[in-house]
């Protein structure tokens, strides 16, 4: 559609929902909307554990009447339209009711099958490219504002239908007035307050988690997670992020990253080379020649090590959303909001854990890895190079 257009036509966001700007709200109301939302998780999931049990040898018993009993109080406060769904279908849309931070949270979670339930983390996959979408006609007036200049001047053509919607951005498909194919990504209205106030009732949760588990340093993860969300707001940062990985990767030709047009980019608005290809999980890519795969795994393995080992620098943020299986096979990498960076020191004690890990030397691969570990208050520096030595051993016989 051509940009001059947009104001006069009905918004298309073909299987998106629309985006709703959440309303302003102060410190406290915010927490007590969160609260509310994670006390209508826990009981959501009694409704549904009721519900699943009913008619069921588990479902007798004293507990199984004090459950129901616990149950036929609280139903009557819970979410209508959420309180029959399955418990992840729950989760998933009460992450995304609280916004940005919490569907980052939700988006990190989806990748921990570790630690979660595949029927969790399967649908928290929803997070990841299929959010809430700005109508057309907004995602063109923030185009505007953000770059103060009208659209005609820059593009000959928007795409009226989103390629992707995430937690914090929205990318259309775009042409240059010079012909090139675009992706134009714009941060959504009201994020950037949503997430600053959501960082400071992050910061306090963390200080509270503090005094009960100081083992895990909660804090400090907290911190970093809000620090990091915080960042993706400035979409100039991801300009730069991009450069600097295809500076740093000009003598590979297998992995790309995207080109950024400049002069239609800004704090809030980017423009960058868009990457015709496939998710590494699609159908498509799975019925590749044997070598194409595996020559696809070897330019993954090769950009990990170099982000990590070589340059210090690395896509923090990495799932298959975020990578594009080109032509030739060439991966590219995409959504480079979200790095790390990795000092000289704590590179080569990981070079060495690792070298002694492949020759069988487990004491010195504990010791290194030990070496490169904060110990939390109250930890057991020893007890950890032992179990670490114990597990390489184990490693290393059955591999």
């Amino acid at each position: 559609m051509s940009p001059s257009t947009a104001a006069n036509e009905p918004s298309a966001v073909a299987s998106f929902e629309v985006y709703q700007t959440l309303p302003r709200q102060s410190l406290l109301r915010r927490f007590l909307t969160t609260e509310r939302h994670l006390f209508g998780l826990v009981f959501g999931a009694l409704a549904v554990d009721v519900e699943e049990r009913r008619g069921t040898p588990r479902g007798r018993g004293l507990g199984f009447f004090l459950e129901r009993l616990l149950n036929l109080f609280t139903r009557p406060f819970l979410h209508r339209d959420l309180r029959d769904l399955r418990f992840p279908v729950q989760l998933r849309r009460r992450l995304e009711m609280l916004g940005p931070t919490y569907i980052k949270l939700g988006q990190i979670l989806s990748l921990r099958e570790d630690i979660l339930p595949k029927s969790i983390t399967e649908e928290l996959k929803h997070l990841l490219a299929t959010l809430p979408a700005v109508p057309y006609p907004v995602f063109c007036e923030l185009i505007v504002r953000g770059l103060g200049r009208p659209l005609d001047d820059m593009f000959l053509t928007i795409d009226e239908t989103p390629l992707g919607s995430a937690s914090i951005g929205q990318v259309h498909r775009a042409t240059t007035r010079d012909g090139d194919a675009v992706i134009i990504k714009v941060v959504k209205p009201g994020i950037p307050a949503i997430l600053r106030r959501d960082a400071k009732l992050l910061g306090m949760a963390g200080w509270m988690l503090e005094l009960v588990f100081p083992q895990y340093g909660p804090r400090r993860i907290i911190r970093e997670f809000a620090e990091y969300t915080l960042r993706e707001v400035d979409l100039r940062r991801e300009a730069d992020n991009a450069e600097t990985f295809a500076a740093n990767f000009t003598d590979e030709s297998g992995i790309v990253f995207p080109k950024i047009y400049r002069e239609f980019s800004g704090e809030r608005v980017l423009t960058m080379e868009f990457f015709d290809g496939d998710r590494p999980d699609s159908p498509k890519v799975q019925a590749m020649p044997l070598e194409d795969r595996e020559r696809l795994v070897d330019l993954g393995a090769e950009a990990i090590i170099r982000m990590i080992y070589k340059d210090g620098f690395f896509h923090a943020d990495l799932h298959p959303g975020n990578l594009i299986v080109l032509p030739g096979p060439k991966a590219g990498f995409i959504d480079l909001g979200m790095v790390g960076r990795m000092h000289d020191e704590l590179r080569r004690t990981l070079l060495y854990y690792y070298y002694a890990l492949v020759m069988g030397d487990a004491e010195n691969a504990a010791r290194y890895l030990s070496a490169a570990a904060e110990p939390g208050r109250g930890g057991d520096p020893a007890g950890f190079r032992r179990d670490v030595a114990e597990i390489s051993t184990r490693w290393r016989r059955n591999s």
